[in-house]
C-alpha cells in the first residue's frame, strides 16, 4: 500500500508548515501552519513509517500523511523539542 501512495504523494516540512501534495496538480495541495497543528492520531506501521493524522486548532481541518517515513522526526517537532528553524530536519534532535 506504501508505494502506491509514495507515487502520488509528497510531504515538505518548513520551519513554518507541513504541506502535502497529491498527484501533479497544484489544486491537490494542502498545508497546516505547524503552530496550528496538532497530531490528532499516530497509525504505526513497521520501523519508522507510520500515518499521523493532523488537525487544525482553529478550524478543524484535518491533514492525513499515510506511510510517512521518519514520523517521529515531525511529532518530535510537533511536541516542541529541541527544534529551531534553519536546523536539518533529519539531523538528531535529542542529545
Amino acid at each position: 500500500m506504501a508505494r502506491v501512495l509514495w507515487r502520488n504523494r509528497q510531504y515538505l516540512l518548513t520551519d513554518r508548515r507541513v504541506v502535502a501534495r497529491f498527484g501533479s496538480r497544484r489544486r491537490h495541495l494542502r498545508q497546516m501552519a505547524l503552530t496550528d497543528a496538532e497530531v490528532f492520531r499516530v497509525v504505526p506501521f513497521s520501523g519508522s513509517v507510520a500515518t499521523v493524522i493532523l488537525c487544525s486548532r482553529t478550524d478543524g481541518t484535518v491533514l492525513t500523511l499515510h506511510c510517512l517515513e521518519g514520523a517521529e522526526i515531525l511529532l518530535r517537532i510537533l511536541a516542541g523539542l529541541d527544534w529551531s528553524p534553519g536546523k536539518a530536519v533529519d539531523s538528531p534532535m535529542l542529545s
